[in-house]
């Protein structure tokens, strides 16, 4: 775990003064695309809050709310909130990687990028479920 919050860091340090400069070159301000993720206490608070911050701001009004409308009417709102959760911000993740990964290396996919973030998904969602019960109001 340290090194990994060494490496946000790092990537932190990096992207920070090109972000200062690009700010003052083009006079506007730009967001960071990541907020402290080595702070993150929870799965959804990093993927939702700290982590690549503009995949949420991107998927969520395409794919959540298309998934919401289609699912509105055949599952009730916990159902479709945790299918929605699962497709928008990690299966489809996990495919756009595995297709930007082939279109940079040519190498033939092997899924195990998509299956990370299917797991990730299965993991937040049901965070997100457990948030909402009895247990998680403690």
């Amino acid at each position: 775990m340290e090194e990994e919050v060494k490496n946000f860091m790092k990537f932190e340090i990096l992207v920070t003064p090109l972000k200062v400069l690009l700010s003052m070159t083009l006079g506007c301000d730009l967001e960071l695309p990541f907020n402290e993720p080595y702070l993150a206490t929870s799965l959804q608070g990093f993927w939702g809050r700290r982590w690549n911050l503009m995949v949420p701001s991107i998927l969520l009004p395409v794919i959540f709310v298309l998934v919401g409308r289609i699912t509105e009417r055949t599952m009730n709102s916990d159902q479709a909130l945790f299918l929605g959760v699962l497709i928008v911000t990690f299966i489809v993740s996990g495919a756009v990687h595995e297709l930007l990964f082939f279109y940079f290396t040519r190498d033939r996919p092997t899924w195990e990028v998509t299956w990370f973030f299917v797991l990730h998904g299965v993991c937040t969602a049901a965070e997100r479920a457990g948030k909402r019960t009895s247990l998680g109001r403690q």
